[in-house]
């Protein structure tokens, strides 16, 4: 989840018809975008017939508001705005910006100056040559293509009071929603944007997270500013299509993160693809971890039920997609993610596949099995081994649980200590060996071994822990499809 930065100062593109932002359709076929750069002659002149003619104004709505004796500095700013409106407009509208374009922007810049009475201290000249500059140097920057449009936000464009205007750029999906991408705010649009959404974002750059392919961000529908939805800009095109592909087969169900919607953008020689999902406000799964570590020493009851609550609500979307036969291999703490909206969610599908394909163990390093590389293999059972550090992780309020120098279990009054493999990965546990009478599970650090067994045929499975004696009450109250 990388940035791309578009080069500026060039003329919008053109493109075959895109479909109206309003109008409703799927995602549409994972392809990448066909654009074509065309460039745009700028229109410089008017004639006296054209700026005498009463025409219906498109862009500008004979919009001009300027206090009484205003400058020509102050009328420069707003025709700035103005012109960045325009292009706005046609954007919006899925419509390439073309020379007749320049010459009707020019055309209304001008009419709405001759009827506006706080311009009267400078000549009609003066203000027709600012115009005709400021739109032949003040080029659309937007890209229409048959799998998305892009629109580049010119903060470069600063007014006379204003360092920058943060303004967002824009994206129309495949499905025709338009988002507006959050990627800097100013200190106004930071304070404005925790009054309406209780997210707080920095001002400057922003970002929510790391994902596989860098950094996560907040974009906001274009048409409804409070349904806020986090996106990810993959620079590859190839490497956005492998992530669409990875979610394609999964089908909906509780707890499963699945793209909302994309758009693969070519422009000025680069390429990304946008893919949008919906906001999972209140982190991952280490702001749970934290949460946990918070409440032990002043309330370990509570910290024990958060730990219940935020185990649960994991088993259960791993089994959603165990269910559909299909392993996750990469879970740990940072893909799970949590919303008072959307509930808890499993995330970044990239090493995911469905059983019958799987052929290597793949994933972080840290949460492998131990028989990784040997027949005994499975996907199932590497996700339940990924859940048993998690479980450790979220018991000890740690990610490096092998630097603990203490027993990391204590199971019927035995201190157990794990140990680790050179890429810090558990080795596992013999509980035959260990508890040759077995294993009750009705204790977390109980759950958390029988996860973590050597022996991937006497490891739990998923529904087996949300099954169990420590975990089944607490999955009852949540409402668990999967109790027996």
């Amino acid at each position: 989840m990388t940035g791309v930065h578009f080069a500026p100062e060039t003329q919008g593109q053109r493109r075959v018809q895109f479909a109206a932002p309003t109008r409703p359709s799927q995602m549409g076929i994972i392809t990448p975008a066909n654009t074509s750069t065309a460039n745009t002659p700028v229109a410089r002149t008017q004639s006296a017939a054209a700026m005498n003619a009463a025409a219906e104004t498109e862009y500008l709505h004979n919009d001009i508001q300027l206090h009484d004796h205003a400058k020509l500095s102050e009328f420069q700013d707003l025709c700035k705005s103005k012109i960045k409106k325009a292009h706005l407009h046609q954007f919006i509208e899925g419509k390439p910006w073309t020379g007749e374009s320049d010459k009707k922007l020019i055309h209304e810049l001008k009419l709405a100056c001759g009827i506006n009475s706080a311009l009267k201290d400078i000549s009609q000249k003066q203000l027709h040559k600012t115009i005709e500059t400021l739109v032949g140097k003040i080029k659309p920057d937007y890209t229409l293509g048959t799998q998305g449009n892009y629109y580049k936000a010119h903060k470069h464009l600063k007014t006379a009071d204003s360092k920058r205007n943060g303004d967002h750029s824009l994206v129309t999906a495949t499905n025709g929603q338009v988002f507006s991408l959050v990627s800097y705010l100013t200190k106004e649009q930071s304070r404005t944007f925790l009054d309406e959404n209780h997210i707080a974002l920095n001002s400057g750059k922003v970002s929510i997270g790391k994902g596989g392919h860098g950094n996560v961000k907040v974009a906001q529908s274009f048409t409804n500013l409070k349904q806020l939805y986090a996106y990810k800009k993959i620079k590859n095109i190839k490497d956005g299509m492998a992530e669409l592909q990875a979610t394609a087969g999964i089908k909906d169900a509780y707890g499963l993160v699945k793209p909302v919607a994309f758009a693969h953008i070519k422009q000025h020689g680069k390429e990304a693809t946008f893919i949008f999902y919906p906001l999972y406000e209140g982190g991952n799964g280490g702001k749970e971890m934290e949460k946990i570590q918070k409440c032990k020493t002043d309330d370990p009851a509570a910290a024990k039920s958060i730990f219940k609550k935020t185990f649960v609500h994991y088993l259960e979307s791993v089994i959603n997609l165990h269910l559909q036969k299909i392993a996750h291999r990469d879970l740990k703490l940072g893909n799970f993610v949590h919303s008072n909206v959307h509930g808890t969610g499993l995330t970044d599908f990239g090493y995911a596949q469905p059983i019958k394909d799987i052929t290597e163990c793949t994933g972080t390093p840290g949460y492998l099995p131990p028989e990784k590389g040997t027949d005994k293999y499975t996907g199932l059972t590497h996700d339940a081994f990924s859940l048993g550090r998690i479980g450790l992780e979220l018991k000890w309020g740690q990610y490096n649980v092998q630097d603990i120098e203490q027993p990391h279990l204590i199971i019927q009054g035995k201190p157990i200590t794990l140990t680790f493999d050179k890429d810090n990965n558990i080795k596992g546990l013999d509980l035959k060996a260990l508890f040759p009478q077995g294993l009750s599970y009705t204790t977390q650090d109980e759950i958390i071994a029988g996860l973590l067994a050597l022996d991937p045929a006497e490891r739990l499975t998923p529904k087996q822990a949300i099954n169990s004696g420590f975990l089944r009450e607490t999955a009852i109250k949540f409402g668990s499809e999967h109790i027996d």
